[in-house]
């Protein structure tokens, strides 16, 4: 799919540029891995796989986000993360609504890029609804879980950043839906406006497979823009 091929590129740029790019970033320099919240907004594109040998249906729509970084003690972060996607598949509205939080430690690469690691839980909702289909709400499903993520953060000169991080998150089963497994990656590129300003933009993919059946699977790749407060 276009958009999904255009996060995959988003990602690879993102990564080549913050090591490839000469960092000019002075010793006093505000750091680009401190504390932050960031909101955003874009489109989505949302991709429902129902088996492995049916013809699996794709829309777009509408992507909001909001995250958060708090640097704790030295070396121990944590985020907070929220996302949510809406489409419409054939007369059916599916939204996926999405909470993290990551605790976990940030240390340095060389002067001014940095490594993090954190263990994340989430909780999930899909919910989907359908005036012709059910007369309204149709079916929610939520899941709860753990996993890892993980990511770089890349300075570029004295007011450009770059990072890249991806993760894995598995969901109990719950209340008859079976368990997902989640790969998530994204990529962003910002710039500094001044210390404590930021804007920029944020490629995402995730992909919620079946672990009772791997031939369903659901697919989320977004593209926002968004500003960040850093303190």
């Amino acid at each position: 799919m276009p958009l999904r091929r255009t996060l995959a590129l988003t990602a690879l740029a993102a990564c080549v540029w913050g090591m490839a790019a000469p960092n000019s970033a002075r010793a006093d320099d505000e750091p680009f891995a401190g504390s932050y919240v960031s909101i955003g907004g874009g489109v989505d594109e949302v991709t429902d796989r129902v088996g492995r040998f049916l013809e699996s249906e794709t829309n777009e729509g509408g992507s909001v986000g909001a995250d958060a970084r708090f640097n704790l003690l030295d070396g121990l972060i944590l985020d907070l993360d929220y996302g949510r996607d809406e489409s419409s598949l054939n007369d059916l509205t599916l939204t996926r609504q999405q909470g993290d939080v990551g605790l976990g430690y940030l240390g340095p690469i060389g002067r001014y890029s940095n490594w993090y690691v954190e263990a994340v839980y989430a909780h999930l909702q899909f919910h989907t609804s359908g005036q012709s289909v059910c007369g309204g709400d149709c079916l929610t499903e939520t899941h709860d879980g753990v996993g890892v993520k993980g990511g770089f953060i890349f300075p570029i000169g004295s007011q450009w950043y770059s990072t890249i991080s991806a993760g894995y998150i598995s969901m109990a089963a719950h209340n008859g839906f079976d368990g997902l497994g989640e790969s998530l990656v994204n990529a962003s590129i910002g710039y500094r406006i001044n210390s404590s300003l930021s804007i920029g933009v944020r490629a995402e993919f995730m992909a919620y497979v079946d672990r009772g059946d791997a031939g369903l699977e659901e697919d989320f790749a977004s593209w926002r823009a968004f500003v960040s407060y850093h303190f």
